[in-house]
């Protein structure tokens, strides 16, 4: 039986585990200060170096920073 890891297109699936708060608390008031970070997640960053864009799926996933890192660097949206 030969087995092979060889995929035509790379597939990048990110999922949020932990339930969202009922509120943002005013996280998006542009008034007050940011209450979350504006650069891409540094792991994420990190997992796609030097991997060929593919399709990527990011379904609530927050302010969308992740999503427009991917955008910038190739990969396509499937949500």
């Amino acid at each position: 039986m030969t087995t092979t890891n060889a995929v035509s297109a790379s597939v990048f699936f990110c999922c949020a585990l932990a339930a969202q708060p009922a509120t943002d608390h005013g996280a998006y008031d542009p008034a007050r200060p940011a209450v979350f970070q504006a650069p891409p997640n540094r792991l994420l960053i990190q997992a796609i170096e030097g991997r060929r864009p593919g399709d990527a799926l990011d379904i609530g996933m927050g302010s969308g920073r992740n999503a427009l890192a991917l955008a910038e660097r190739g990969w396509r949206d499937r949500s």
